[in-house]
């Protein structure tokens, strides 16, 4: 027993040592938490030492100063600072409803609400007031699930005045995405002038075409057109008449107005005319809208099914039709002359094909499509039958460029006049080749990417034209070697997809070239090989559709590749592929293109 009190000072010296360089972490209990915040309730619903009483409208609520204090900025200012109420009895708050304030005071209690459509707005009312940031958020999560089409426009109209961001952006986002039906409410007339010329303004409005924005903005107007006249050049100011087709305009307003009877409609329809006159060749409106209705062409080309022989392929005439904005596919018109390895582009608001070959038969053929018409029809001919050629345009020409002519290269450009309908020849390539991909720049400049030479080496090669001066300007190489590849842009960036090589068959190769830079960088593959694939970007997403495969362990066994029904898409925000909308038909060295 000695000897252990002896020893004791040696070992509380060993314990303060072992402490002093171990320390342990707080601990803590919700249970506590919770129980304290329990107790305090209870204080307050039996009315227990509570030491203020707060005068809202003809309702008195009794409290405890230090539990507002810790609930809300506003109250612990008042409480904690010189201010006079910090030492009065009896607190009277201006501007708010009883049931919100008691709702808030329950919530200061428990960590508890309740919203409601009845309370909302009037809750992040009070929560704004009081700097309770919880319920702010419980508000704003409520509105943001509660957003239809008839209330939209109020909860932005509110959220705009409360200065509530993330209620804000989610109903901005909501009115764009329903903007047909909003306009069907009656929110959507009382909306102010600024507000409404905001929303026509957006490239976000989810709408078929630029005539719908111009409904809307009439529809509004002639709700009070007394009083509105006076608004119709500053409502009017962020439609695109340009892309309004002229006779589409006098229809309209020919049949939405009695002329005869009405100087207000008189005087409206002269002002919106004359508004389009004078708007229709401003550059700044002749961009569509990022989220426009955009429909997807796919245009005639080669399809063999998979399993299939050499023979057994098919030439194309048919031609689908994908809505972007209802996620779905339509049988168009076919062509009049079946093709594939044809070139595509949009010109004048309508497509062009020109060219391809059909049963060994190199076509000079060119078909133009009108989708106001919603028919194909022929123009002239080019001066020299083309296949795998480039087709570009420009905002007066259509220029054919390259390409098999017969049993040579093509090595002239030729270009369509469409006020002569006639083409002429109107300069030379740099590189002979064939099979290349090719995209226009919005500049007027038209890079040509990869294709095969004259012996059939696939190429790295590129290039680009300049169609006023008519001079080539080589570029950095493309890092892979392929023919058969699919092009297509997206701001200063220009994507190669896909395409195939001697060694390699189809790719699933992609490759980024920065113009600005004049440098190439490697992106993700695409999901599935493809060669002679068509491309396009629509509100800056690559779609990819079909194209040609060999199954794997096959190649250089001499089978015969299978077109692809499938299509993937490529979101450069997140660097990633997804698998996009099948085709009816399975296809491959098909047309492509983009209208409204």
């Amino acid at each position: 027993m000695a000897t252990c009190m002896q020893e004791l000072p040696k070992s509380k010296a060993l314990a303060q040592r072992y402490l002093s360089t171990h320390h342990m972490s707080p601990k803590e209990t919700n249970s506590y938490a919770c129980r304290v915040l329990k107790n305090l309730y209870s204080l307050w619903q039996d009315q227990l030492l509570c030491d203020v009483e707060i005068q809202v409208g003809s309702k008195t609520f009794y409290a405890h100063r230090n539990v507002l204090a810790a609930g809300s900025s506003y109250f612990n200012a008042m409480f904690t600072s010189t201010l006079v109420e910090n030492d009065q009895k009896v607190i009277t708050l201006q501007g708010l409803q009883p049931e919100s304030f008691q709702s808030l005071l329950h919530f200061f209690y428990t960590g508890q609400i309740e919203v409601s459509t009845e309370n909302c707005q009037d809750l992040m009312s009070a929560a704004d007031m009081f700097d309770v940031t919880e319920v702010l958020a419980f508000c704003c999560e409520y509105l943001k699930q509660q957003l239809s089409v008839d209330n939209c426009i109020g909860i932005y109209i509110f959220a705009e005045a409360h200065a509530c961001e993330d209620v804000l952006n989610a109903a901005e986002k909501y009115i764009y995405s329903h903007f047909a039906e909003v306009e069907q409410s009656e929110e959507f007339f009382d909306l102010p002038k600024e507000t409404l010329i905001h929303f026509l303004s957006s490239e976000h409005l989810h709408v078929r075409t630029e005539l719908e924005v111009f409904h809307l903005a009439l529809r509004w107007l002639l709700h009070d057109i007394a009083t509105r006249k006076v608004f119709i050049w500053d409502v009017m100011s962020p439609v695109r008449f340009p892309l309004i087709a002229e006779h589409q305009l006098q229809e309209y307003l020919q049949n939405s107005f009695d002329l005869g009877d009405n100087e207000h409609d008189i005087s409206l329809s002269v002002i919106c005319y004359k508004m389009y006159k004078h708007n229709r060749l401003k550059t700044s409106l002749m961009r569509p809208r990022l989220q426009t209705c955009k429909n997807i062409y796919i245009i005639a080309g080669f399809s063999r099914l998979q399993g299939k022989k050499w023979a057994d392929g098919e030439t194309l005439s048919c031609v689908e039709k994908f809505d972007t904005f209802e996620k779905q596919w339509k049988i168009m018109p076919d062509v009049e002359d079946a093709r594939s390895g044809h070139g595509t582009a949009v010109f004048n608001k309508k497509v062009f094909v020109a060219g391809g070959e059909h049963d060994s038969l190199i076509c000079d053929t060119v078909e133009c499509f009108d989708p106001t018409t919603g028919a194909w029809s022929g123009i002239a001919c080019m001066n020299f039958p083309r296949c795998n050629l480039a087709l570009c345009a420009d905002r007066y020409h259509l220029y054919a460029i390259g390409g098999w002519i017969g049993s040579e290269l093509g090595a002239t450009i030729e270009k369509y006049d469409s006020t002569l309908d006639q083409w002429m020849v109107c300069g030379k390539v740099n590189t002979l080749r064939y099979a290349m991909g090719y995209v226009e720049h919005e500049e007027g400049l038209f890079y040509l990417i990869g294709g095969a030479d004259y012996s059939g080496i696939e190429l790295k090669t590129t290039e680009c034209y300049n169609p006023v001066t008519k001079e080539w300007t080589v570029l950095r190489d493309m890092p892979t070697r392929r023919s058969h590849v699919a092009v297509t842009i997206i701001d200063n960036y220009i994507y190669a997809v896909g395409g195939c090589n001697e060694h390699e068959g189809a790719l699933d190769v992609v490759e980024k070239y920065c113009i600005d830079t004049d440098s190439w960088s490697i992106i993700p593959p695409m999901l599935s090989n493809r060669a002679g694939a068509s491309v396009v970007t629509v509100d800056n997403i690559i779609y990819v559709f079909g194209g040609w495969f060999t199954e794997k362990g096959l190649i250089g066994q001499y089978m015969a590749p299978t077109t692809h029904y499938t299509s993937e898409c490529y979101n450069p925000q997140t660097n990633k592929w997804t698998a996009g909308p099948s085709m009816r038909t399975g296809r491959c060295d098909t047309g492509i293109a983009v209208l409204l």
